[in-house]
């Protein structure tokens, strides 16, 4: 039961709670937010970008979302991030225009930096992530074709660049385009994934419309002058050799970061990191190998900085890698939350090329 109260709140912590119970014009402007609700249509097509997903090429997968948006538009914020942040939840009927593939339900918390450009008109780079459930997974007799995915729950990631135009005070039209993923992050085989690019149009109505207000740019450059941040972390989880296959391996290990702030929400990073691969160790077992179960790597990336959240990008190479089934550069993706004292959870995506190859969680410690 407690379990289940921290995930509750660690999802909707970041949520303003007041602004609904509460008129908006009642409040001091320094905890006031923008609560709306929304809906929005996706139209894309999948992208087939290995052999064994050519049978999903010409797909063309259409969508309904729905979401609930909280704005924050106090000065605080706008010191912190020099723009008014929004989140919420959002929920997403597909159907992948594919009887392979079928249909899918993607429910999910986002987080969207916004910037304004003109009075009416605003530019914003959205981060989702979440669960997505997927109607026909791969099964031996059933659905001997499907490589994308074989579990019907999957992890569902997204990154998107859209703009709002205010059409009245509470009434506002979102453009955008985004790059979504779905796939079990290794837990089982096969797992290609579902990888689609969609344009979406949509409606957002204010419940409260309160007045944005404009504020002057910080003048100072605070960030120039933070020291770089160090982050120590721990990883794992646990998938199959092969696809099919009942027993899961561990795979985990340690890493270090260095992290410097170049922006108001950007920083760069240089870490490493070394972990132990028992599912590859197994395979190569089977073809009469027996390397040292370990991968190291080193990575260059960059991170978002949007309040508890850090969501960031690396691009790796292994300084050792002993299985010549991967490819020498990787790529990583992941969402990070402050949890306080120090410390942070969160996951992280590796994949080589278009190919997830885990999904881990981590603990990590921050000074």
């Amino acid at each position: 039961m407690r379990l289940r109260s921290w995930l509750i709140g660690l999802l909707l912590a970041p949520l303003p709670v007041a602004a609904a119970q509460v008129a908006p014009d009642s409040l001091p402007l320094a905890q006031r937010s923008i609560f709306s609700v929304g809906l929005a249509g996706h139209y894309g097509f999948v992208f087939a970008h290995a052999a064994d997903v050519e049978n999903t090429r010409g797909s063309r997968p259409r969508g309904l979302r729905a979401e609930l948006v909280w704005q924050r538009i106090d000065e605080r914020t706008w010191q912190a991030c020099t723009c008014y942040p929004r989140n919420g939840l959002q929920i997403t009927a597909m159907d992948y225009d594919n009887p392979v593939l079928g249909h899918g339900l993607n429910v999910g918390y986002f987080l969207e930096p916004n910037f304004r450009l003109t009075p009416g008109v605003s530019l914003s780079l959205r981060g989702s992530f979440g669960i997505a459930f997927l109607s026909n997974p791969y099964h031996p007799v059933r659905n001997p074709t499907n490589s994308s995915y074989s579990l019907p729950v999957s992890a569902y990631l997204a990154l998107g660049l859209g703009t709002s135009v205010r059409l009245t005070p509470r009434w506002s039209l979102t453009l955008s385009g985004q790059y979504e993923h779905a796939s079990n992050g290794g837990l089982q085989e096969p797992n290609l994934g579902i990888n689609y690019p969609t344009a979406s149009v949509g409606l957002l109505y204010a419940v409260n419309p309160v007045p944005i207000p404009v504020r002057e740019r910080p003048s100072g450059r605070n960030f120039r002058h933070r020291r770089p941040r160090f982050d120590g972390y721990g990883f794992g989880t646990a998938r199959t050799a092969r696809r099919g296959e009942p027993t899961r391996y561990f795979l985990g290990g340690l890493g270090f970061t260095a992290s410097k702030q170049v922006g108001k929400l950007s920083a760069l990073t240089l870490g490493t990191e070394a972990f132990a691969d028992f599912p590859s160790l197994e395979l190569a077992r089977r073809e009469g190998n027996e390397p040292v179960p370990l991968r190291v790597g080193l990575m260059l990336g960059h991170e978002f900085l949007l309040g508890k959240y850090v969501f960031s990008q690396q691009l790796g190479v292994y300084a050792y890698n002993p299985y010549p089934f991967f490819d020498r550069v990787y790529h990583r993706w992941g969402l990070t939350r402050r949890v306080g004292g120090g410390w942070a959870v969160g996951f992280n995506l590796l994949a080589h090329r278009q190919v997830a190859n885990f999904l881990d969680l981590r603990l990590v410690r921050s000074w």
